[in-house]
């Protein structure tokens, strides 16, 4: 008898044991199921984002083109005025020499007085018309710059 408690003691441990690992093994396949789907939906919304990453970085990278198109054109039309401010101011008297020019210091006319700019010599005259197209492309690029700065701040949400 002792010897058929023995037999039915194994075998209720055995289909335990065996209940058991099924079971393991059932919920694993399920878990890893859970865990690919969960892979998947990750796969799915990440190469989303990525499209809609490349979308906004490829308007943004069109407006930034516009925007600097814009300054190249301002900067052209600058240059033009400048050799055309150039070529005119070429018919200005140029500075006279003070140590060469001694004996005319006392035949030249007395400086005149004002701020308008009209009677400066030539090199002075140029150094400030380069001077001031310099500063209008300086004008230009930090206008396009802003322009950018707020486009990629605000992210089109005017």
């Amino acid at each position: 008898m002792l010897e058929l408690v023995a037999i039915r003691l194994i075998a209720v441990v055995a289909v335990l044991l065996a209940a058991f690992s099924g079971g393991w093994y059932v919920n694993g396949v399920r878990w890893e199921n859970t865990v690919l789907e969960m892979k998947d939906t990750q796969a799915k919304l990440l190469a989303s984002a990525n499209e809609a990453a490349r979308a906004r970085e490829q308007d943004m990278q069109a407006t930034a083109d516009k925007l600097k198109e814009s300054k190249d054109a301002q900067i052209r039309t600058i240059n033009a005025r400048l050799n055309t401010t150039l070529v005119e101011l070429r018919s200005r008297p140029a500075r006279p020499d003070p140590i060469a020019d001694t004996a005319k210091a006392a035949d030249a006319p007395a400086p005149a007085t004002g701020g308008t700019g009209a009677i400066l010599y030539r090199e002075d005259a140029e150094f400030l018309a380069r001077e001031a197209a310099r500063a209008d492309e300086i004008r230009a690029a930090l206008i396009q710059c802003n322009a950018q700065y707020e486009e990629v701040t605000l992210d089109g949400r005017r």
